[in-house]
C-alpha cells in the first residue's frame, strides 16, 4: 500500500469502481468486495491502508468524479456520523451524488437508514442496491456485477442480455404505457426497468432469468368468484407492521407511520409506494424479488418497479395469496401508503380468515382506486376507520361484501372529502354495535341511501353525519334506535340539509344530544315532539346555528335530567316564537348564551322555569333585538352569572 500512497492523482483516477465504507464495521466487507471485483477484472479503488488526510483528500474526490460506479458499504450505524460536516463518508457520498455517479448501496445485516440525513446526502436512501450476507456472498457479488455495475471488467466483455428478455420487457413496458395513457397518466419511456432495492434470501427453486415486469392482471370475461378457504401461501404478517402510536392521529404520528418499512424491506417505506397489485403467479418475479411469505419458504414474493420518484409494489404467490390477522391484532395493512393511487386485489387474495380491517386503508391520502375483486369479508369483525382520511377516493361500491359479522363502522368513511358515489348495498350491519363518525366530513356526499341498514344492535351514532355539508336530505325512518345512548353531533354541520325523516326514532335511552343539529343552516322545519328525552343529560348547542329554522316542535319533552343548555338556540335567527314553558330546568346548571342572537324572536315562553341551580346565564339573551317577552319578569329571572344577560334586548321591558 506504500506504493499506492505515493501514487499520483492521475493513477488514482484510473478506476472503474470506487468503494466507500466506514472503517468501524465495514472494513472487512469492503476488502472482500475489493478482492472479488478485482478477480473479475474490474479496476477498483480501495484505500485499505491510506489515511484520509492531506492532499490525498483531493485525490479521493477526483477518483470519485472519474469513476463509473460508487459502491457504498453500509454496515450497521455507518451513516450515523454523517451529521458531522467533516465526516469523510459523508463527503464521499455527497461527491458521488453531485457528480451523478451510479451509486450502489451494499447493505449488511442490521443496517437501517437513519430517520434524518443531511440534505446533501439524503438522496442516497433512494438509490437501488442490494443486501449482502456472508452466507450468500458469492451470489451477492455476481448480482452486483451482472445487474448493478455499469462499468465493464478489463476484459471488455459485455454482460449477456438475452434478446427474448428484452423483447418481453419492451412489450410489457408498451402495455403499461398504453394502460397509463388510457388513465390519463404520464406515458413512461419504453425501457427495461432498472432493478430496485434487493434483499438476498436463501436459494430457491425460482428461475434465474432476467426480470420482467407485470403491471396488473388482464380482466377476464368470466366473473371472479369470492376467494375463500384456499390453500394459497400465507403472506407475512409484517404487512401490518407500522411504527408509532395507532391512537394518536396527529400529523407528527402520521409522518412516523408513513415512514414505516414495507414488508421488512430494509429501505422501502410506506410513503414510497405508488400502487399495490397482487398476482396469482410467481412466473414473472424478477431476481431482486424478496421473500414475504410467513413460512419463509419463498412461496410469496414481492418486488418493486420504479414509477417516477415512487415504486409500484407487486405481491405474488402461486394461485394467489392468503392474508391472516397479525399477532397483535393490528389491522393496518396499507394504512399510511400516503402516495399510493391504486390498490388491486385482482381476484387472487384470500381474506376469508381475516377478522380485523380497522384502519386498513387509513391515511391513504392519494388513493383513487381500490379493486376488491374476489375479496371475502365473511370473518371481518372490525371495519372501523377502514377508509378514514382517503381524501382522494371518489367512488366505492360494497356490492357483494357480505359483512354479517362486522361489529363496528366507527369512522369507516371519515374524512373521505371527495367521496361522492358510495354504494352501501353490500353492507350487512346486523351485527354492528358502533356507528360513531361513520360519515364524518364526507363533504361531497350529496345523497346517501341507508334503507338497508340494520341498526337494532347499535348503541352510538354520535357525529355519524357531522360535516356532510352537501347532503340535502336524510331518511332515518327505518333506523331501530332503541339501544342508542349517544346522538351527539348527529347532524352537525350538515349545512345543506333541508329535510330529515326521523319518524319512529326511539330516543328513550339517549343521554347526549350535544350539537345534534348544530349549523344545519338550511333546515326550516323540525318536528321532534315524539322525542323521548327523559334520560338526556346534555343539550349543549343542540340547535346552534340553525339560521333558517322557524318552526320547531319540542312539545312533550321531559328535560328533568338535563344539566347543560348552554348555546342551545344560539344563532337561530329565524325563530319567531317558541313555547318552552313545559321545560323542567330544575337540574340545569348552565344557560350561557342559550338564545344569543335569536334576532327575530319576539316571544320566548319560559314561564315555569326553575333556575335555582343555574350557575351561569351569561349572555343568555344577548342581541335578541326583537324580543318583547319571556313569559315572566326579566328582572326577577336572573341567577348566578348574569353578565350581558340582556345585552342588546332593547324591546324587553324591565330587563
Amino acid at each position: 500500500m506504500k506504493e499506492k500512497r505515493n501514487a499520483t492523482s492521475q493513477t488514482i483516477r484510473e478506476c472503474d469502481v470506487f468503494i466507500s465504507y466506514r472503517r468501524d464495521g465495514g472494513d472487512m466487507t469492503a476488502m472482500y468486495v475489493y478482492q472479488a471485483l478485482k478477480e473479475r477484472g474490474y479496476n477498483v479503488f480501495y484505500d485499505l491502508e491510506v489515511l484520509r488526510a492531506g492532499r490525498f483528500n483531493e485525490a479521493l474526490l477526483s477518483s470519485i468524479e472519474s469513476c463509473t460506479d460508487f459502491v457504498l458499504i453500509l454496515s450497521p450505524g455507518a451513516l450515523d456520523r454523517c451529521q458531522e460536516e467533516d465526516d469523510w463518508v459523508r463527503k464521499e457520498i455527497a461527491e458521488a451524488l453531485r457528480t451523478k455517479k451510479n451509486i450502489v448501496p451494499v447493505m449488511l445485516k442490521g443496517f437501517k437508514f437513519p430517520e434524518g440525513l443531511p440534505e446533501d446526502i439524503d438522496d442516497v436512501r433512494y438509490q437501488n442496491g442490494l443486501t449482502c450476507t456472508t452466507e450468500y456472498f458469492e451470489e451477492s457479488i455476481n448480482r452486483l456485477c451482472q445487474r448493478y455495475l455499469n462499468a465493464l471488467p478489463a476484459s471488455g466483455k459485455k454482460k449477456k442480455v438475452h434478446v427474448a428478455v428484452i423483447a418481453i420487457a419492451t412489450a410489457v413496458a408498451l402495455a403499461v404505457s398504453g394502460f397509463l395513457a388510457l388513465r390519463g397518466g404520464k406515458k413512461p419511456e419504453v425501457e427495461i426497468p432498472a432493478p430496485t432495492v434487493e434483499v438476498t434470501v436463501g436459494p430457491t427453486a425460482q428461475p434465474t432469468a432476467e426480470p420482467t415486469v407485470i403491471a396488473t392482471v388482464e380482466p377476464t370475461a368470466q366473473p371472479v368468484q369470492v376467494v375463500k378457504d384456499t390453500g394459497f401461501p400465507v403472506l407475512s404478517t409484517a404487512i401490518d407492521y407500522i411504527d408509532g402510536n395507532d391512537n394518536s392521529g396527529d400529523d407528527i404520528e402520521k409522518s412516523v407511520q408513513e415512514n414505516s418499512l414495507v414488508l421488512n424491506h430494509p429501505t422501502l417505506r410506506r410513503r414510497d409506494i405508488a400502487s399495490v397489485s397482487f398476482l396469482p403467479s410467481l412466473a414473472g418475479a424478477p431476481q431482486d424479488a424478496w421473500d414475504v411469505s410467513e413460512a419463509g419458504d419463498g412461496q410469496v414474493l414481492a418486488w418493486v418497479t420504479p414509477n417516477g420518484d415512487l415504486f409500484d409494489l407487486t405481491i405474488a404467490g402461486d394461485g394467489g395469496v392468503k392474508i391472516l390477522d397479525s399477532s397483535n391484532g393490528n389491522g393496518k395493512l396499507f394504512a399510511c401508503y400516503t402516495n399510493a393511487t391504486a390498490i388491486r386485489f385482482n381476484g387472487c387474495v384470500d381474506l376469508s380468515q381475516r377478522t380485523i380491517l380497522r384502519d386498513a386503508f387509513g391515511d391513504c391520502d392519494a388513493l383513487e382506486e381500490i379493486d376488491f375483486t374476489g375479496v371475502s369479508f365473511d370473518s371481518v369483525v372490525d371495519m372501523s376507520y377502514m377508509f378514514a382520511n382517503c381524501q382522494s377516493l371518489r367512488a366505492l361500491d360494497t356490492t357483494g361484501w357480505q359483512t354479517s359479522n362486522n361489529t363496528s363502522l366507527d369512522g369507516t368513511f371519515m374524512n373521505c372529502l371527495v367521496l361522492e358515489d358510495l354504494n352501501l348495498s353490500g353492507l350487512d350491519t346486523s351485527s354492528v354495535t358502533q356507528m360513531q363518525s361513520t360519515f364524518l366530513n364526507c363533504g361531497s356526499l350529496a345523497r346517501l341511501d341507508l334503507s338497508g341498514f340494520d341498526t337494532r344492535r347499535v348503541t352510538s351514532i354520535g357525529d355519524m353525519f357531522d360535516g356532510c355539508v352537501s347532503l340535502q336530505s336524510l331518511d332515518l325512518s327505518g333506523f331501530d334506535t332503541s339501544r342508542i345512548v349517544d346522538m351527539k353531533g348527529l347532524f352537525a354541520d350538515c349545512q345543506s340539509l333541508k329535510a330529515v325523516n326521523l319518524a319512529g326514532i326511539d330516543t328513550g335511552r339517549v343521554t347526549d344530544m350535544d350539537y345534534m343539529f348544530a349549523n344545519c343552516a338550511e333546515l326550516e322545519t323540525l318536528d321532534l315532539h315524539g322525542f323521548d328525552t327523559a334520560r338526556v343529560e346534555s343539550m349543549y348547542g343542540m340547535f346552534q346555528g340553525c339560521a333558517n329554522l322557524d318552526k320547531l316542535d319540542v312539545s312533550g319533552w321531559d328535560t328533568g335530567r338535563v344539566q347543560d343548555m348552554a348555546f342551545m338556540f344560539e344563532d337561530c335567527h329565524a325563530l319567531y316564537s317558541l313555547d318552552l314553558s313545559h321545560f323542567n330546568t330544575s337540574a340545569v346548571t348552565s344557560m350561557q348564551c342559550m338564545f344569543s342572537r335569536c334576532d327575530y324572536a319576539v316571544e320566548l315562553l319560559l314561564t315555569d322555569w326553575d333556575v335555582s341551580h343555574v350557575a351561569s346565564m351569561e349572555g343568555m339573551f344577548r342581541n335578541c333585538a326583537s324580543l318583547e317577552s319571556i313569559g315572566r319578569d326579566p328582572a326577577a329571572f336572573g341567577h348566578g352569572d348574569t353578565t350581558d344577560m340582556y345585552s342588546g334586548c332593547e324591546r324587553l321591558e324591565t330587563a
